[in-house]
């Protein structure tokens, strides 16, 4: 997810009674997501084990409680849409960023359409010393995130600018994290395919 306003203003919501405060729909024809909530902690009084327990026995499923959200009785959907954009920004109006499609998420893929944005905001973020260049590099070495994004962050100028072939190149062998999560054959085949396709694209308009 990437804040790009005040989130003070997120917290200070009023719960209207509910249990939870959660975001009224989604945008671009996505199913709507719990991702961004408001909890009322002294009303729920949820227990990791009760859920956990519920989950095994067959009462509660991951589509109930991910998305239906059946641990909460009074649920209110008052929280504007802002806070929680699917992959879309609207400049001077979107309020956060979830970046929900994981093989396009911008630290693993060159291929999001608000790529250039969140890189940058990491940029300033290490020009303000919030973060090091040297964190960065640690992570790249490490395989958390995409080789190529050193040379966008070593570019002099904060506007969208795609590294050189040589870089995109390495980006081929970089396998992102949640590859290694289980998961059938076929999903794995299918976020590889679209991993190189992405790359693919990246290269076409480098050149």
């Amino acid at each position: 997810m990437q804040v790009l306003q005040d989130i003070a203003e997120l917290w200070e919501h009023p719960l209207e009674g509910n249990h939870l405060q959660t975001v009224s729909s989604a945008n671009n024809g996505r199913r709507s997501q719990f991702s961004v909530m408001l909890l009322d902690c002294a009303r729920l009084d949820w227990k990791v084990e009760d859920i956990i327990a519920r989950l095994d026995d067959g009462s509660l499923d991951y589509q109930s409680l991910v998305y239906d959200m059946k641990v909460a009785c009074e649920i209110g959907y008052g929280i504007p849409l802002k806070w929680n954009s699917l992959e879309a920004y609207i400049p001077q109006k979107t309020a956060l960023i979830h970046y929900t499609d994981m093989n396009t998420q911008p630290w693993v893929s060159l291929n999001n359409i608000n790529e250039g944005l969140w890189v940058c905001c990491l940029r300033r973020a290490i020009d303000s010393g919030f973060i090091s260049r040297g964190e960065v590099l640690r992570e790249v070495e490490a395989g958390h995130v995409r080789p190529s994004l050193l040379a966008q962050l070593d570019a002099n100028e904060y506007s969208r600018r795609l590294p050189g072939i040589t870089l995109l190149w390495r980006d081929f062998g970089f396998r992102p994290p949640y590859y290694r999560l289980h998961g059938g054959w076929m999903r794995k085949f299918r976020s590889r395919a679209f991993h190189y396709l992405s790359l693919f694209r990246a290269m076409v308009r480098r050149c």
